[in-house]
């Protein structure tokens, strides 16, 4: 099922409401220029020297985590191809898509967890390629979502969890960015369709609640503000994976992205706008303007953009 998104500018962010209308006037298949990617200019997208409102589906999958790679048939080419179109038909301009999703089809491991490939049949690039130029010749941007922090069952019950074992994620995430994404964004990364690189959907679906720390960056405690919401808490996969770690995360797979490809669009798929903006707007659903004390004793926010690029280079070292 297709769900309508809008696409922010901020590229630590996204929002999903209804499908609005489009106002891009440029062909994304046209030729190339300097100009023929999606940009930031100030608050806005641009395309082609023009404003740009994205407007589109989230699909985000067809068989999940088998949509891409190990020799597809023909006819999920085509199946994927028929979203592209409907979505097109009707006054869209893009969609999301994810691809590793928890890690259980692809990219291809060694015996020891290590990723060697992206997949067996060395066929997920080229697939990729070919999803995104047909989207083009349909004047529809793709954005490609590679990780899922939000699947409903326990978080470490995925292959995407080995990332952030205390032991060895790091360098089994390092053998991800070396063998896989560093490849396959220099691969696409002059794709004038290729709209944008999401790190993971919903991270705080995993995230340890509750946690106080001096540096606001790694205090959940506003998220543990949550815990009455049925339905809408953080860490439902009860992954507990401190905040720092999933900052860390996206901090080195958005820094090996913008080091193959300086001019291309990051971004992280936030549960809410509570985890998504600094601005402190009207409390959640069913709690009191100003909520209840912290652990540390002063007034709850509701509001901590934990995807930032201060919070992201604290986490991980890496400018992004």
């Amino acid at each position: 099922r297709l769900k309508a998104v809008v696409f922010s500018p901020r590229t630590a962010k996204m929002s999903f409401r209804r499908l609005l209308a489009v106002v891009v006037g440029a062909r994304i298949c046209s030729g190339a220029t300097t100009s023929s990617f999606l940009a930031v200019s100030s608050r806005d997208f641009v395309f082609r020297g023009k404003t740009v409102f994205l407007s589109g589906a989230n699909q985000p999958w067809l068989s999940y985590g088998w949509d891409f790679g190990n020799n597809q048939p023909r006819s999920n080419t085509c199946a994927l191809q028929s979203y592209i179109r409907n979505v097109s038909a009707a006054g869209g301009n893009s969609i999301r898509m994810w691809v590793f999703i928890e890690g259980r089809h692809i990219p291809q491991y060694d015996q020891n967890g290590n990723v060697i490939a992206t997949d067996k049949s060395k066929t997920l690039i080229p697939d990729l390629r070919r999803y995104i130029r047909f989207a083009a010749s349909q004047n529809v941007f793709v954005n490609l979502c590679l990780w899922n922090g939000a699947k409903m069952q326990h978080f470490w019950e995925s292959n995407v969890a080995a990332f952030f074992d205390p032991k060895d994620g790091d360098s089994k995430l390092t053998s991800f960015i070396d063998n896989v994404l560093t490849p396959m964004v220099h691969a696409l990364k002059d794709e004038p369709g290729l709209m944008a690189w999401e790190i993971m959907n919903e991270p705080e679906g995993s995230v340890q609640t509750g946690i106080v720390d001096d540096e606001p960056c790694f205090d959940t405690t506003t998220l543990e503000g949550f815990q009455s919401c049925v339905g809408c808490a953080p860490d439902w996969t009860k992954g507990d994976i401190p905040m720092r770690r999933l900052q860390k995360f996206v901090n080195r797979q958005s820094a090996a992205i913008k080091a193959a490809d300086p001019k291309a669009l990051v971004t992280v798929g936030a549960w809410a706008v509570y985890a998504a903006t600094d601005q402190q707007l009207s409390p959640p659903p069913g709690h009191a303007e100003g909520g209840s004390a912290t652990a540390g004793g002063s007034p709850r926010k509701w509001f901590f953009d934990y995807w930032k690029d201060e919070c992201l280079v604290k986490a991980g070292g890496l400018a992004t």
